[in-house]
């Protein structure tokens, strides 16, 4: 019998543990591959879901498994698999599962992975599915076009630092928060103007921006209105989910009515901007995998990823 282990999610918010299972590993079923995993993402949802409190919002069984993102090599095939070799070398994102993707070996749908960008590592791979497809998402329905200007927070974070790359790339001249000890980096990233929080508050800075994408959220989502133009938009990754996001994520109907309720200052605020506000949940999409790899390839993009062992 070949063990593996996997980290599991045991109980809601104030009984949470993490805890190591053991058990037998497992075997692609019809449709999917087997993969041996090399690096596993710690992403910004690991953190909102690991002391259980998604669970009352979304339905969720436990134990249940942790993580999302994966990389690694494909090492067996279930039956109808087309595209997808042994040994390729593969990344993704694996939504819904028991097991999580901290894991050895992990069974996917052969279409929720991809092959991994060839001139990217493991670990680089593996941090590019949640953030890679969450900007996208955020920028292909609200912007920012050609000409665009954009306040992009803590762009030395995960996610601000692919949205300043991919932003770029879209023509848009970008602002962005970072630490002392970031800036000259964020800057080799392609950010247009540096505002260093240590030092100055960009509201005194900046004004009638065409966009706003918020990393941070609390009071970073309300503030974000007194530096947009009117007509702009606030797009967040962390802040209230506004009615259409809710029922996208298939929030219950209770819960909806709450968060509804709780978002009331944020659309009046918004209203009185006339701007317009809309929460991007950070729910990997694996059709976006293929235009992750593409720029990062092309260099559009260089993946950030720091590096932590586990044994």
């Amino acid at each position: 019998m070949i063990e593996f282990r996997s980290e599991m999610r045991r109980g809601r918010s104030g009984a949470a543990v993490l805890s190591g299972n053991r058990q037998d590993r497992p075997q692609p079923r019809r449709g999917e591959v087997l993969i041996k995993l090399h690096a596993a993402a710690v992403n910004p949802a690991d953190f909102l879901a690991e002391d259980g409190r998604t669970a009352r919002a979304v339905k969720t069984k436990f134990p249940h498994g942790c993580g999302l993102c994966i990389s690694g090599i494909v090492v067996a095939k279930g039956a109808n698999v087309t595209g997808r070799d042994l040994g390729d070398s593969v990344f993704g994102y694996l939504p819904d599962i028991a097991l999580g993707t901290w894991a050895a070996f992990q069974p996917a749908h052969a279409s929720h992975v991809r092959e991994m960008p060839l001139n990217a590592d493991f670990r680089e791979a593996a941090c590019l599915p949640l953030i890679g497809s969450a900007v996208i998402q955020a920028f292909e329905k609200n912007g920012p076009r050609a000409g665009d200007r954009i306040l992009i927070h803590e762009g030395g974070g995960a996610v601000g630092s692919f949205a300043i790359q991919y932003a770029k790339f879209l023509g848009a001249t970008v602002f962005t928060t970072t630490s002392t000890e970031n800036a000259d980096w964020v800057r080799e990233l392609g950010a247009d103007d540096i505002l260093d929080y240590q030092l100055v508050d960009y509201r005194d800075e900046l004004r009638d921006l065409d966009m706003v994408l918020d990393t941070l959220g609390g009071d970073a989502t309300f503030n974000a209105f007194d530096v947009i133009r009117p007509g702009g938009a606030v797009i967040s990754l962390f802040g209230p989910v506004d009615d259409g996001a809710a029922r996208r994520l298939k929030i219950n109907p209770l819960m909806r009515q709450i968060l509804w309720f709780k978002a009331r200052d944020l659309r009046r605020k918004a209203k009185e901007k006339n701007a317009r506000y809309e929460f991007v949940p950070m729910t990997p999409d694996h059709t976006h995998l293929a235009t992750i790899r593409e720029l990062v390839e092309s260099g559009r993009v260089r993946p950030i990823a720091a590096a932590t062992s586990f044994e």
